[in-house]
């Protein structure tokens, strides 16, 4: 019998951080491959806020930014880190340069997302979403698809 063969899915999903930097280093795995439910590589740890897997992503060649995003992703990471008001993924996205103003599927920014966060979260998390709000307008966001560049 044959084993199946690990996909870069079985290797993020790992906890050995040492075995995950070499494998990803092999160049063996498509890092922009999607999966059954849209979900990249990079996408997937943003989700799960990985800054250590989000950035050896980025730095081994995933795919991030909205000019690369693959057909099969509605958004950007920075969208999901927005909305989900991961302001050190955030930081981490817009300084390897993702475009703060691009627009996804359903044509919204990474900022409308923030801004939801203030009426659908928990109290807690409002000055960690006004930071994301104030980092990505320090950066230049739009919140409007019209507005967008």
């Amino acid at each position: 019998m044959v084993a199946n063969k690990p996909t870069i899915f079985n290797v993020i999903r790992n906890k050995d951080k040492t075995f995950i930097e070499k494998e990803i280093a092999s160049k063996k795995y498509d890092l922009n491959v999607v999966d059954d439910y849209g979900y990249s590589p990079i996408f997937s740890a943003v989700h799960d806020e990985n800054v250590f897997l989000t950035k050896l992503l980025i730095e081994n060649g995933a795919a991030f930014k909205d000019k690369t995003r693959s057909k099969d992703i509605f958004c950007d990471p920075l969208h999901i880190a927005a909305r989900r008001a991961f302001l050190s993924i955030v930081k981490l996205l817009v300084e390897r340069e993702a475009n703060v103003s691009a627009i996804d599927a359903v044509s919204k920014t990474p900022i409308w997302y923030a801004f939801l966060q203030y009426r659908h979260s928990l109290p807690i998390l409002n000055p960690i979403v006004n930071k994301i709000c104030l980092f990505l307008i320090d950066h230049g966001a739009s919140f409007l698809e019209s507005e967008a560049k």
